[in-house]
């Protein structure tokens, strides 16, 4: 089985600059790349001539019922390993006896860092770019590039507004279907003026079950700086 998934979602987790919106601005990156800005935060290197229409966006109008957590997540004592990214803009504390990190490219090219339990059939990758996305839109976006990607329905199970390591981010938990396995994503989304991330942990639906002790205790792991 572990193939079969991490096959998967080399396919349906795609970063939501995989769309592109309406106008452009022209903008220098801070490594002096010449990019084009849109509306929603998304780049190209290249001016889009072909613009998608409101319909084709209409996934985004969808209205998330998001459940406000009062309860205040901090990392684990257990999560004594890190990895920092490029930028330093985040971290990703983790349990080593539990995680070990995996060659990101295995699951997906655009992620930063991987993981995979030591124990059992859970992955995890970790997304970024540096153009804030608006929260929201991140998650219908990731939810509509699963369902186009996989070609199967993405159900919402819960969507939380939590406070994990002193910052606001979105809970998502989603499940799909790739070649006939259930898929569950528990993800985190988070945005600032300066990064989107996109931290997601998936696995089948049976294991999800069992082991969300664990899983929590990875995604809790997020700290911005």
């Amino acid at each position: 089985m572990k193939s079969v998934l991490t096959k998967g979602l080399t396919l349906v987790l795609i970063i939501a600059s995989s769309f592109n919106v309406f106008s452009q601005e022209l903008a220098i990156t801070i490594s002096g790349d010449s990019i084009y800005v849109y509306p929603n935060g998304t780049w190209t290197y290249e001016a889009l001539e072909d613009m998608p229409s409101f319909n084709e966006l209409s996934y985004l109008d969808e209205e998330l019922d998001i459940d406000t957590i009062s309860t205040e997540f901090t990392f684990s004592k257990a999560s004594s390993k890190e990895v920092v990214n490029k930028n330093n803009q985040f971290k990703i504390k983790y349990n080593a006896s539990d995680w070990k990190r995996i060659p990101p490219a295995s699951i997906n090219e655009e992620a930063e860092f991987a993981f995979s339990s030591k124990e059992t059939d859970i992955w995890c990758l970790v997304i970024s770019e540096e153009i804030p996305i608006d929260m929201e839109a991140l998650f219908l976006t990731a939810k509509n590039n699963m369902e186009e990607f996989s070609g199967s329905k993405v159900e919402i199970l819960k969507t939380e507004l939590r406070t994990v390591n002193g910052v606001e981010l979105i809970r998502g938990v989603m499940q799909s279907e790739y070649s006939g396995i259930p898929l569950m994503f528990d993800t985190y989304y988070y945005s600032n003026d300066n990064i989107s991330v996109q931290f997601t942990v998936y696995t089948s639906d049976n294991l999800w079950e069992k082991n969300t002790e664990l899983i929590q205790e990875l995604l809790n792991g997020f700290v911005a700086e």
